[in-house]
């Protein structure tokens, strides 16, 4: 309208009236748009994802009350400028390079870890799809999830597979309808399975599961972990291709939902087979000795008890070898196990097929013969095992014989223990031995007073060297052919205040088992000195010999013991002979040598006493300073009697001269045997044909009595 037009009133009112219409309208319009606003704003603040709304240019219009609350900012603006500080900074460049994407219309999807406002780390999957107007890009929206749980159980998973891929026990999961979810490794293994060749269904493996435990895992099992338990038992499977029954340890475990509902099922078989096989050994292993594989010591005592028990008659054969230190020292350990071991399967051989032979440790062996009340019996079977025990044995390229005691104890009341009757049985050996060996001897009520004594004295022998109970006594030596005598062997005794006069082997072996030897020892080398040095008063070539026990010549302060000894007395070493056994020199060959040539330096001299019973080695024998060979009293004996002693004795008098060594006879008691020493070419002789063993003053009076000639010097 120009001014100066005519004005339609009619047609003014219409304008402003179509004018206040359409502002009303518009005003109904933008409020309806803001009530829709504010519902989409409220259903987006309540979603449960969070909603982020971008411009083209990449800034944040709009982050709901999820993202807000997760990252602790207070609206869309200040989430833009933290929300760099929320994620993990390796993962920004993923975020930033999504963001982009979608404001340029495409597409993005991706998932990175983030942090909440007290800095709990979190995984976040987005969503961004881009917002196009009119086919133009014009920003993007984004739907964040919290999926850190997915993420954890995923990884729980994986790492629950490797576990379960590398364990060699059979692990296996199924679904509660029978479905099978997966089978291990170590399970597709021992069915003969591949993984392609997994069975869908649970009862298809069934066949690898013996009859009589279907029931066991199909019901007991499924019904306990129903109830929300874990099943726990011993099951066995068949193994795949050859169905060789393997025993199992088996853990079923249900899997639950959230309401509760069995969703899956995990069982876990572990094979026993090696340990039960393990088991077996060591129970085996258990109740037999490990070098002879007789019943062991344990398994002994158990069965005994067991017989008694019963109330069976049971007879005890307790079988010691003699002198099995000897052939210990003289041929080595292997040799002695050896000789244990065929020793075990003799006894074992002449035993009867029902009796228990055992080892109870070292040469000890046990014969139980459950049944047996007669005496007679019993002792016929001993005899059998020491007439098996005395044949030769072949070790190596060698032969060798051996010969053992054996004590046997009869069961009585039922009340008896195994701990007594092996006692009784032991303490009847012992008699065994001290009546002459190689025999048996049964049990009787005057041993135990016996045992009791031989206690005391374990007990006594301690103090005997403080109470001045010791002494020594002097064998003469006899250079046949002359009635003179110049040497002696120094013999300890002990004059027992109750017992009297007790010779060596009565007390001898108490002293080594109270650790005494070397203290005993000390006192015979000092005692024989200061009576040698009263004896060359007389005789001034006198020379005594002395005993050595084969631990006291390993002792390091052996020789300045003899040297302290000899220095007090006030005599040379020309006056001591030192008399040590043969399997003692054979012992640790280098130190005995070694010691010997000492001795030889300060003039004494050296004799191997009881030639004849070791094992020398003859080529050893040539090297070693030895002066004498004394002959065992044992092949003396039976000399021009039995005709093997009679040719040892002519090998050893001529093996000595061969050697350039004196020889030696020990037990001479009879003409007869000193004429068949002379005949063989032996020059001396000691035993009771010549005197007994004299006390200090009888042996200065026979000095006094006769003219002394030297003989072995």
């Amino acid at each position: 309208m120009r001014l100066g037009e005519d004005v339609d009133p009619e047609r003014v009112l219409a304008n402003a009236a179509d004018q206040s219409a359409a502002v009303t309208a518009l005003t109904a319009e933008l409020a309806e748009a803001r009530k829709t606003i504010r519902r989409l704003r409220q259903l987006l603040d309540a979603a449960p994802v969070g909603v982020v709304l971008y411009a083209d240019t990449g800034a944040v219009e709009y982050a709901n009350e999820r993202v807000l609350e997760a990252t602790g900012t207070s609206g869309a603006r200040s989430f833009e400028v933290a929300s760099s500080a929320f994620v993990h900074p390796s993962d920004l460049a993923t975020y930033a390079r999504a963001v982009t994407a979608a404001r340029l219309g495409e597409a993005a999807q991706f998932r990175i870890r983030a942090s909440d406002t007290a800095g709990k780390r979190m995984h976040v999957e987005a969503n961004l799809e881009p917002i196009v107007d009119d086919g133009v890009p014009n920003g993007a929206i984004a739907l964040y999830r919290d999926v850190t749980g997915e993420v954890e159980r995923d990884e729980r998973l994986l790492w629950f597979k490797a576990i379960a891929d590398l364990t060699t026990d059979i692990v296996g999961i199924a679904s509660p309808d029978g479905s099978i979810l997966y089978i291990n490794p170590a399970g597709l293994a021992f069915f003969g399975l591949e993984d392609s060749a997994v069975p869908r269904k649970l009862h298809t493996v069934f066949k690898h599961i013996p009859v009589e435990f279907h029931d066991t895992l199909l019901t007991d099992a499924y019904a306990a972990v129903l109830r929300g338990n874990v099943w726990q038992g011993d099951v066995a499977l068949l193994r795949g291709g050859d169905l060789e029954r393997h025993p199992m340890s088996a853990v079923v475990i249900g899997v639950h939902d959230d309401q509760n509902e069995l969703v899956a099922l995990a069982v876990t078989y572990r094979d026993l087979t090696e340990r039960h096989k393990l088991q077996a050994e060591l129970a085996h292993a258990a109740a037999h000795d490990t070098l002879t594989g007789l019943a062991s010591r344990q398994e002994l005592f158990r069965v005994l008890e067991m017989s008694l028990g019963a109330g069976e008659s049971t007879a005890v054969l307790f079988f010691d070898l003699d002198d099995f230190k000897l052939v210990n020292d003289s041929l080595g350990h292997s040799v002695g196990d050896e000789v244990l071991t065929q020793l075990a399967h003799r006894i074992a051989t002449a035993a009867r097929e029902t009796d228990v032979v055992g080892r109870l440790g070292g040469d000890e062996f046990l014969v139980l013969c459950r049944d047996v009340s007669d005496p007679r019996e019993a002792t016929e079977i001993a005899n059998r095992v020491l007439a098996s025990v005395r044949l030769p044995m072949k070790i190596g390229m060698r032969h060798h014989t051996v010969t053992g005691s054996i004590g046997i104890a009869l069961s009585g009341s039922q009340n008896a223990s195994a701990v007594s009757l092996i006692q009784e049985a032991d303490i009847a050996m012992y008699r065994a031995k001290r009546a002459g060996r190689r025999q048996s001897v049964l049990f009787d009520d005057s041993m135990r007073v016996e045992a009791v004594d031989r206690l005391e004295l374990e007990q006594e022998v301690r103090l005997a060297l403080e109470r001045d109970e010791f002494e020594l006594y002097f064998q003469p030596l006899s250079y046949f052919g002359r009635d003179i005598v110049q040497n002696f062997e120094a013999l300890i005794r002990w004059n027992h205040p109750r017992y009297g006069l007790l010779s060596p082997v009565d007390f001898l072996p108490l002293v080594d088992k109270v650790g005494l030897t070397g203290t005993v020892g000390g006192w015979v080398f000092r005692t024989a000195s200061a009576a040698v040095s009263v004896m060359r008063l007389i005789e001034p070539e006198t020379c005594v010999g002395v005993n050595v026990d084969p631990d006291q010549i390993r002792q390091p302060g052996f020789v300045d013991a003899l040297i302290a000894a000899m220095d007090a007395a006030g005599v040379p070493g020309s006056a001591l002979t030192i008399e040590i056994t043969e399997h003692a020199m054979m012992d640790d060959v280098e130190q005995t040598r070694t010691v010997l040539e000492q001795l030889r330096v300060l003039g004494v001299s050296i004799a191997v006493d009881d030639f004849g019973t070791g094992y020398s080695n003859l080529d050893l024998l040539r090297r070693l300073p030895v002066d004498y060979l004394k002959i065992d009293q044992s092949f003396i004996a039976r000399l021009g009697i039995e005709a093997g002693d009679t040719q040892l004795v002519r090998m050893i008098v001529g093996l000595s001269q061969e050697l350039g060594i004196g020889v030696i006879a020990e037990g001479v008691e009879s003409q007869m045997q000193e004429d068949e020493l002379r005949r063989l070419g032996c020059r001396i002789g000691q035993g009771y044909l010549y005197s007994r063993p004299l006390s200090l003053d009888d042996a200065l009076e026979l000095l006094r009595a006769q003219q002394v000639e030297p003989v072995l010097h």
